[in-house]
């Protein structure tokens, strides 16, 4: 990562003259012929859709009467073909998806200048073009699908894509996780937001760390094979298009409410006297609460979209519970365990069209807090598992410009920033005690330690680890130069990311971990000592042993 003004200001000057690959949304492609046939060069062709800022974009046929028109927005479009001597027509209703190239070709026939042809028809579903595999979830299906409302658990919706964890209702959203499909690794997970890097440094690069607001997205183009040149992996790749707002002014409010007189349970007497205990786990409650609102700034110059959401789930965790030291036994008055968890998100985005330049900006923020970090696993008790709160940001620049007909320029910035910190719990009874243990001053000790038993694989009494802090921020700069031909479209540019991460981990209650078998006392293991045998009288009586935090049991 660039640690000096003069040096980011040389990085980013070379961005801009050395051009890169990048991904461009969509495009609309086609051939203009006669009713003989024969190619028509030089038609005029005019794509329009409220979802492009300047309202309308155009192209010309070449000498073999192909035309293309890129870097479209998602939306719905209608195309006219004009052409002196011939009757214009307009094709309409074109539903336009993200990573799609939209073959629309046209026959014109010879007709008064005045004389328009509307035709009507369904948008086309295959791309020509292209020959990887894609999945587009649009708006109207993130509306009416029922899912979590998170990248993950909507690529879980589509065939042959799997997020590797079991989800009901988005009980699941706030645990980081790949896509995989048809074999490929987990680590080759790629997400992007506008065609630009969304992962942090953790990992291999796959790990994304903010829990993202579906509700500022118009769609999501899961590419699940067949990747163009801007994948660096041969994993699933995500690009979330983000919305824009629009010349009207529109808002939205989704909220959601679960809890556990929504759920069934088909359990019979037969499994009640086998020791099934259906209240034993379960959601406790769930709920998502979501606001966006969007419109101009000034009228067909700039817009702007704004969201905030908040949403979050509680599950009680089967046959876990507070200071249970045997997971086999329940101990008396016995509190369960849950896995609270809350997010949040603030999203705002900016778009402007200055002639042929459009300019765009976005910043993401979501905290997220977790109480018990790890327990869905069910290893150990909750208060062995540390409190987990994290924050994460994306911020996003991008620039596009039409230089001449066949020229289209892009660069763009985007910053993930993520941090996270491992607590105790507020029932851990921390360190007062810092020196050798046998030296600690009279009414001090290490506090409470962690407790597993090797036998029963069970953690118990403490988190091995808390005060850790982790953090990996990520700078991935982009810029292209493509030349649009009627039947070509060639790209080259330039991608480098730079990064890092640390991990700090100071030494907690004496850095212990005791260890045992059946409740008796086997080993106590530290970052000194991988693993120090204990003395054999704490065996035979754990209350007169000098071993520290609390009795054995």
């Amino acid at each position: 990562m660039c640690r000096s003004p003069l040096k980011f200001v040389i990085v980013v000057a070379c961005l801009l003259l050395v051009p890169k690959i990048a991904a461009a949304q969509s495009a609309i492609a086609g051939v203009a012929r006669d009713a003989t046939g024969g190619v028509l060069p030089g038609v005029t062709v005019e794509v329009a859709s409220p979802a492009l800022i300047e309202k309308t974009r155009s192209a010309v046929t070449d000498q073999a009467g192909q035309y293309r028109v890129v870097d479209l927005r998602p939306g719905t479009y209608s195309v006219t073909f004009t052409l002196s001597g011939f009757a214009t027509i307009k094709r309409e209703g074109i539903v336009l998806e993200a990573n799609f190239t939209a073959p629309i070709n046209v026959e014109m026939r010879v007709g008064a200048l005045s004389e328009t042809v509307t035709v009507a028809a369904e948008s086309p579903v295959v791309d020509v073009q292209n020959t990887m595999r894609r999945e587009v979830v649009t708006r109207e299906l993130l509306d009416t699908v029922p899912t979590g409302r998170d990248f993950q658990t909507i690529g879980n919706t589509l065939p042959g894509v799997t997020m590797g964890r079991f989800d009901v209702g988005g009980n699941s959203t706030a645990q980081s996780g790949t896509l995989v499909a048809f074999g490929s690794r987990g680590a080759d997970f790629q997400l992007k937001i506008d065609g630009m890097h969304a992962n942090n440094s953790f990992g291999e690069g796959w790990f994304n760390g903010i829990y993202h607001n579906e509700a500022a997205f118009q769609e999501m183009s899961y590419t699940v094979s067949g990747g163009t040149a801007e994948n660096q992996a041969a994993g699933v790749s995500v690009n979330m298009i983000p919305r824009t707002g629009g010349n009207n002014f529109a808002y939205e409010f989704l909220g959601t409410y679960a809890n556990d007189k929504f759920q069934g349970a088909n359990i019979d007497d037969a499994l009640r006297a086998r020791g099934f205990n259906p209240a034993a786990g379960g959601l406790q409650k769930l709920w998502d609460a979501n606001g966006n609102i969007g419109g101009p700034i000034k009228r067909d110059k700039v817009w702007f979209f704004a969201s905030a959401r908040n949403w979050g789930f509680t599950e009680n965790v089967p046959g876990v519970y507070w200071l249970q030291s045997n997971p086999n036994i329940v101990p008396p008055n016995a509190e369960q365990a849950t896995d609270p968890t809350k997010l949040k998100s603030y999203d705002g985005r900016v778009t402007t069209q200055l002639g042929a330049t459009r300019l765009t900006g976005s910043y993401s923020y979501g905290p997220r807090d977790r109480q018990h970090f790890g327990i869905e696993a069910r290893g150990g008790t909750p208060e062995s598992f540390a409190s987990y709160p994290n924050k994460a940001s994306v911020t996003q620049a991008k620039i596009t410009t039409t230089l001449t007909p066949h020229l289209l320029f892009e660069a763009g910035i985007s910053r993930i920033w993520w941090w996270a910190r491992l607590e105790a719990q507020e029932r851990t009874r921390l360190a007062t005690c810092f020196v050798a243990f046998l030296q600690c001053p009279a009414g001090t000790d290490y506090g409470d330690i962690r407790k597993r038993d090797l036998t029963l694989a069970w953690n118990y009494n403490a988190p091995a680890t808390y005060g850790a802090e982790y953090a990996s921020p990520r700078n991935s700069y982009m810029t292209s130069l493509s030349y649009v031909s009627g039947a070509h479209n060639t790209k080259i540019g330039f991608m480098w990311d730079t990064g890092y991460r640390t991990i700090t981990t100071p030494m907690n209650n004496g850095g212990l971990s005791q260890q045992y078998r059946l409740g008796v006392p086997d080993s106590a293991s530290s970052r000194r000592c991988r693993r120090c045998r204990i003395r054999r009288s704490i065996a035979k009586s754990a209350s007169t042993s000098r071993m520290p935090g609390r009795s054995a049991g």
